[in-house]
């Protein structure tokens, strides 16, 4: 008995391994002597390489398995004489036929159907039908109108009637304006241009580029049986960039001669026939630049069920394999063949040449530059297509620049701007970016625009807003060339001429001038997806905050106060109004620029709101789009409830480019701002959600319990800890030794707690840092304990030996102390009198020797 299997698949699907393995389960199970698949579709990647290993058995085992493909069962048809052979077929006089031909088995009946090339453009553009078991031509207009209506791959080839007169010229002109619409991928002319960047200004993505070599590595040693591979990114991520930078790695002397990359823009594209006409250039591209040999015939595609058959390509697979060399076709911008009804065949296209490309597992790749902020609809035509290759690919996914990249293309752009980037500048594209390739290229272009007619510093502390830049570009433009910007964009790409008739040639030139429109062919579309987004939505991509505020929670707030109190002030008398160093001082004003508090005009600060409680609500309005908390809500929903260890996690995948010590230190962080901010709370080591949107946000009423001076002059300072240790402690922090509890089992468990009582300590979830970072703490030290209420006692009763001094503090500060803690507290306080005076004083002499000049 024989356990026989039919699977009538149409040509762009594949038979699975899943097929072939529960045909042997079967086999086996029902104890049948032996398992037939017939298959009108070719094996899959993964069913081929289980055939291969099925054909290294023995004979008899052999036996267990038959598979008839497409090829066998025709042959079987026409050795039976149901069909004729296709051999006998005689053909008009009338154009060039193709000799691949195909069984169409009908509820009409069965016919052969035969392409007819193009001579010149080198594929099928009409069809022929005979009669399979007579072999004579079908003049039946009915039959062939019938058979034309039938699902196939002839589906969209023209369908000629005997006798048919067929005009060559018009045919001839149509197919090469088609074949002239294919354009390759395109660099922008200079740096300042949005198109994708010139390889020489490409930055980053080094192991992305390492990978995909790698890859065509794989192939060319046939060591794996992908052939398909994508790009994938949100839009302005650099894809097409990504694809111009292989080109020219592909060029260099080190892979001209093993690697071959060609890679096409699909918004040009104007018919179903820009998949073949694409393959067609890049063979012949690859043979103008020497790269592989001419073949005997010209590069032809006669077959559009496998557009791979024809001699002309099958002897250009084998100089490849011969010569261990890989052609790599590229799509680049293939969500367009999506957004356009009339581009729906050319999926079908594209696809049959992906099933063709992987099911003859030689060295041709085809690839897509894929944008993933694009989505398709599930009832689009195309969209379980597109899925069902899924398997079939090897997808590479693009990720935000990590710090080096966005400073390496800083420097390029310092370079074009012909002067350095002032650090603060750089600081702030570097962190208004927030590693967005598309937005640090915005940034940078409007930047060089600004620069242009002035200097940096009228730049420096500007909250640099996407939105009104697009809204600056769309209010320079005429009534009549914003329309036509919105018709580009809700037809992209159009026709050029009819454009240029609607809106005329001078509004098209204007806007080509203003690099608002940009020309690919004969099509017209934006010059950035970007910028088209925000044409139909009024919207930009939404941005998550990325950005980690240098200073913490405590700090910002006391800071923010004294900016609310003054309104606007210059940087050296807001860090002597906190009483910090210009460095710390610093950054805290590039917070205040990033939160949106303040704006900064070289030294000079600017409160930008009208009065606090506006102040405090941007400070909640940042961290509600901060993708750390924005993570959390998307992975366990508004009432969620993690562990600590949950929260490093999710901060980790975040921000994976920093190393340990800083995840530490920032998470820490994030977490101190999120609960001052009212977002969280943390209670028996969980990470709760506050729901409830009143508490949220802190308010005038409650700041001051932010504020380290209210904690200094409020704060009872009793020496509880000597000198040394207390700058043995903040040695030790400066070093990166910052665990509350590791710190207080060395013995500083009273050291941490005086630093802290007068605010020169942060204590964020067991993470200490210092809050007044000077150049010398030890004089800061001198300087805050000697402020203290309590040494201002000490001082009125200098002289007084420490039990003395004891009963006067126990006194004062209304303490219950006996007469030994009474003479131990004097004791400290005495001796951190002496020292904190003897400190200032050297101070002072030092500084009046660096005053000294001889007459």
């Amino acid at each position: 008995m024989i356990y026989v299997e039919c699977k009538a698949y149409k040509d762009t699907n594949t038979i699975s391994a899943d097929v072939i393995t529960k045909l042997l389960g079967n086999v086996h199970l029902k104890r049948v002597s032996a398992g037939w698949l017939f298959s009108t579709g070719p094996l899959g990647k993964d069913a081929k390489g289980i055939v291969e290993e099925w054909e290294k058995q023995s004979s008899e085992q052999r036996k267990l398995l038959q598979i008839y493909s497409p090829e066998k069962l025709v042959n079987l048809i026409v050795n039976s004489g149901r069909v004729c052979n296709p051999l006998s077929l005689e053909y008009p006089t009338i154009g060039s036929f193709s000799d691949n031909v195909t069984l169409l088995i009908t509820n009409i009946g069965r016919f052969w159907a035969v392409p007819l090339i193009h001579v010149n453009a080198g594929i099928p553009y009409a069809v022929m039908l005979f009669d399979a078991k007579t072999g004579v031509l079908v003049d039946n207009h009915h039959i062939i109108d019938s058979v034309s209506k039938i699902p196939s791959s002839f589906h969209d080839l023209e369908w000629l009637y005997p006798n048919a007169i067929i005009d060559e010229h018009s045919i001839s002109d149509q197919l090469t304006k088609e074949s002239e619409s294919v354009i390759t991928v395109s660099s922008g002319d200079q740096w300042a241009d949005y198109r994708p960047s010139r390889p020489q200004d490409f930055v980053g993505r080094d192991g992305l580029l390492q990978d995909v070599y790698k890859f065509v590595d794989n192939v060319r040693n046939s060591s794996i049986r992908t052939r398909l591979l994508a790009l994938k990114a949100p839009s302005g991520w650099g894809k097409s960039s990504v694809l111009l930078k292989l080109v020219e790695k592909s060029k260099t002397s080190r892979q001209k001669n093993k690697n071959y990359v060609y890679a096409v823009d699909v918004r040009a594209a104007t018919s179903h026939r820009y998949a073949e006409f694409s393959l067609i250039e890049c063979l012949n591209s690859a043979i103008k630049d020497n790269f592989i040999k001419k073949p005997d015939t010209p590069i032809k595609i006669s077959d559009t069920n496998n557009p791979l058959s024809d001699q002309s390509i099958i002897e250009i697979v084998r100089t490849l394999k011969s010569e261990n060399k890989v052609i790599m076709l590229m799509f680049d911008q293939f969500e367009e063949i999506f957004s356009k009804k009339e581009l729906f065949p050319l999926f079908e296209s594209i696809r049959r040449l992906s099933i063709a490309v992987d099911a003859l597992q030689e060295n041709i790749i085809l690839g897509f530059a894929w944008k993933t902020d694009g989505t398709v609809p599930t009832d689009h035509p195309a969209y379980h297509l597109w899925h069902g290759l899924a398997d079939r690919r090897r997808e590479f996914l693009l990720n935000p620049f990590v710090d080096k990249d966005i400073l390496k293309a800083l420097n390029i752009f310092s370079k074009e701007i012909g002067e350095p980037l002032n650090p603060i500048l750089k600081g702030y594209l570097k962190d208004h970016c927030q590693g967005y390739p598309w937005l640090l290229k915005k940034l940078c272009i409007h930047v060089f625009s600004l620069v242009q007619g002035g200097n940096q510093d009228e730049i420096l502390g500007k909250s640099l807003n996407i939105n009104e830049l697009f809204e600056k570009e769309t209010s320079e433009l005429s009534g009549i060339e914003l329309a036509c910007v919105k018709k580009v964009a809700q037809d992209s790409p159009v026709e050029f001429f009819q454009m240029v008739e609607t809106y005329g040639d001078s509004t098209i030139q204007s806007l080509v001038n203003k690099r608002i429109i940009l020309r690919k062919g004969q099509k017209l579309i934006l010059y950035w997806d970007i910028f088209r987004d925000y044409i139909l939505t009024g919207k930009v991509p939404y941005i998550p905050v990325t950005y980690i505020p240098q200073t913490q929670f405590r700090r910002y707030s006391s800071a923010l106060q004294v900016l609310i109190d003054h309104k606007s002030l210059t940087i050296p008398v807001f860090a002597s109004k906190l009483g910090i160093g210009r460095d710390a001082a610093e950054n805290i004003v590039r917070d205040f620029v990033m939160l949106g508090n303040s704006s900064r005009q070289g030294d000079n600060l600017k409160f930008l709101h009208e009065n606090a409680e506006e102040a405090y609500k941007k400070v909640v309005d940042f961290f509600t789009k901060h993708i750390t908390y924005a993570k959390i809500i998307e992975e366990h929903g508004n009432t969620f409830q993690i562990t600590l260890g949950d929260f490093e996690v999710y901060f980790n995948e975040l921000y994976e480019s920093y190393s340990e010590k800083t995840k530490k230190l920032y998470i820490n962080r994030i977490n101190g701002w999120l609960i001052g901010v009212g977002f969280i709370e943390i209670k028996n080591n969980k990470i709760i959600n506050n729901v409830d949107n009143s508490i949220r946000g802190f308010s005038k009423t409650t700041f001051p319990r932010f504020s380290s001076r209210k904690r200094m002059r409020n704060a009872n300072f009793l020496g509880e800890a000597p000198p040394e240790r207390i700058l043995e402690l903040i040695r030790k922090i400066e070093i990166g030794q910052t665990s509350e509890s590791t710190l207080k089992n060395t013995g500083l468990r009273n050291a941490i707690s005086l630093l802290n009582s007068i605010g020169g300590l942060s204590i964020e979830n067991g993470i200490l840092s210092i809050s007044h970072e000077q150049k010398n703490m030890t004089q800061w030290l001198a300087k805050t304990v000697l402020s203290t209420p309590t040494m201002d006692i000490v001082k009125k009763n200098e002289g007084k030996v420490a039990i003395e001094l004891g009963k006067v503090i126990s006194a004062e500060l209304n303490k219950s102390w006996i007469e030994s803690s009474q003479k131990r507290y004097g004791a400290a306080l005495i001796q951190w009198f002496k020292w904190a005076t003897e400190v200032l004083k050297k101070e002072t002499v030092s500084a009046g020797n660096s005053n000294t000049s001889l007459d």
